[in-house]
């Protein structure tokens, strides 16, 4: 999904007071959040026994504070394992943590030994980190992989890798090219991901092979679930549906489209609702996008670079290509992406009962849709949650 705009709140100034004695009702909330988190393990349980991580979008890779809120934000499942492990590199300790976990089983900132192996070959400074860090991380998962392989596991696991966005273009050392535009907006470098599925549990015919069908990044859920053996149907309607069989070459897709981002409370001007769909049930100022099939359809305000930006390995004096008939005050965009998926040629006008078609679907999930968390996490209370940041409800 496109990310959202809104911002993070700053830490409460009282959020270390924990270091001392704790009121009653300080000590209630506390008790209150760890009921709330033993109440969600007994839901999560069936498939998850252990999880080392964080909570929210990303931590600083040695301190392991949360970029906001600056709270220590690394936990392995109940126990804050933050302070443990201050100075020391996210990706190893992600990976030895994975490794105890088997062998128990009955800012852009790399270790320098990682840079070494570029100096010679990548010249821009940042684009040599950002392939250290792969290094790393590949490094990481070979570690694990080879645990599971000692242990006798890996015919019973998968390994999923994959992507949450396109690379960010902006002070980021990401690229996307061909695609256009990056992280943070709708174009095809932003929301077009990369992943892989390994493990024995692949049928022979499927592996090796590559997989283009639609799919959602919540579709992870369903599927995993299902394949532990879980039922995720349980409680509320999901989005995501089980895509098992697709990649594993069974059959195709579970879904016919994917809603990309829907944005309520970002539009253009009303001056801007003009043109042939100006009369549609669906606000078409709504900063939204859609992918039916080989269509994908934009509305609104794009937001974010629009441009194609080559990456620095290619020697070129013009490494940004803009779009000489890109016109922001366009409010509905379609374009086949199976045919043109760097989307140079819009076509809303030439295939008005696809854009109709879309619109209808987009007008179907804003009467469905309901008001935006905003990342200021408005039911996170950070006073209660002592030296680490915790699950909240």
């Amino acid at each position: 999904m496109a990310a959202t705009t809104n911002k993070y709140a700053s830490r409460s100034p009282n959020a270390r007071k924990f270091k001392g004695f704790l009121t009653e009702k300080e000590k209630r909330r506390r008790l209150e959040v760890i009921q709330a988190n033993r109440q969600y393990k007994k839901v999560s349980e069936v498939v998850l026994e252990s999880n080392s991580g964080f909570v929210g979008a990303g931590i600083d890779h040695y301190t392991h504070s949360d970029h906001f809120n600056h709270m220590h934000n690394l936990r392995k499942n109940d126990d804050c394992i933050a302070k443990k492990y201050i100075g020391k590199y996210s990706t190893t300790i992600f990976a030895n943590e994975g490794k105890d976990i088997i062998n128990a089983h009955d800012q852009n900132k790399v270790p320098s030994s990682y840079l070494k192996q570029y100096e010679s070959t990548i010249h821009d400074e940042d684009r040599r980190t950002y392939a250290a860090m792969t290094s790393c991380v590949d490094e990481a998962i070979a570690n694990i992989t080879e645990a599971l392989e000692e242990k006798n596991m890996l015919k019973n696991s998968i390994i999923v890798f994959t992507s949450d966005n396109g690379g960010a273009l902006v002070g980021s050392a990401g690229n996307n090219w061909p695609l256009r535009g990056g992280k943070h907006t709708s174009w095809e470098g932003g929301v077009r991901a990369v992943g892989f599925v390994y493990g024995d549990l692949l049928p022979c015919h499927s592996r090796g092979t590559e997989n283009t069908g639609l799919m959602h990044i919540t579709d992870w859920f369903p599927t995993l679930i299902t394949l532990a053996g879980g039922n995720p149907h349980v409680g509320k309607k999901l989005y995501g549906v089980d895509q098992w069989n697709m990649i594993t070459g069974e059959d195709k897709s579970g879904r016919d489209d994917v809603l990309i981002t829907l944005e309520e409370d970002n539009k253009a001007g009303a001056h801007y609702r003009t043109g042939i769909y100006k009369n549609n049930a669906f606000d078409i100022t709504t900063h939204a996008a859609i992918k039916m099939g080989k269509w994908k359809l934009l509305t609104g305000p794009i937001g974010g670079p629009s441009d194609w930006v080559k990456p620095q390995e290619i020697n070129s004096d013009h490494r940004i290509v803009e779009d000489p008939d890109f016109d922001s005050t366009r409010m509905v965009r379609l374009y086949n992406i199976e045919d043109d998926e760097t989307e140079t040629t819009d076509l809303s006008e030439m295939n008005q009962h696809i854009v109709i078609e879309m619109l209808a679907k987009l007008h179907n999930f804003s009467k469905q849709s309901v008001p935006a968390q905003s990342r200021i996490y408005p039911r996170a209370d950070f006073d209660g949650m002592g030296e680490c940041i915790s699950p909240w409800v």
